[in-house]
């Protein structure tokens, strides 16, 4: 039984018998022995499965890292939260301070003014007296000590 070849002529294809003797040189040059075909085949298909392994644990390393970072983020976004409220019922908590010393302060203040203007309006009112008194007593103990007559000095 011959074995038939196609052959390509410009823009048709045609069957032409091969000789026998033929045969077996065409059979290893065209199409290799099916065992090694298969052996590269198991061995393409190796290498397309251990590319797909390495390629799925990268993008699960990929995913568990970026899955770590966004729960960093997030607890990180939590604790400044945490940190700005606290930070804010500080400030509140002076303020409330601040206004109670005010409203207690202030009253004090006013006062300890009022006072301390009282102590030195007196203070002046008894130097003012303790002056007149000791010039009086100056002008009756000296007679005529001053060139004023002593009847317009009394």
């Amino acid at each position: 039984m011959p074995r038939w070849v196609l052959i390509s002529y410009r823009c048709c294809f045609t069957q032409v018998p091969m000789p026998p003797a033929v045969w077996p040189a065409y059979l290893t040059a065209v199409a290799p022995p099916s065992s090694q075909a298969v052996e590269a085949e198991n061995i393409g298909a190796g290498r397309i499965a251990t590319s797909t392994a390495a390629l799925q644990i990268t993008r699960a390393e990929a995913y568990t890292t970026g899955e770590a970072r966004e729960r960093e983020s997030k607890a990180k976004v939590l604790e400044l939260e945490a940190k700005a409220y606290a930070e804010a019922a500080r400030a509140q908590a002076d303020r409330v301070e601040a206004d109670k010393r005010a409203e207690l302060e202030a009253p004090a203040k006013a006062m300890k003014s009022k006072i301390i203007t009282d102590a030195e309006a007196q203070a002046q009112q008894t130097l003012i007296l303790a002056r007149g008194k000791a010039d009086a007593t100056f002008i009756q103990v000296t007679p005529h000590v001053c060139p004023v007559p002593l009847r317009l000095c009394r």
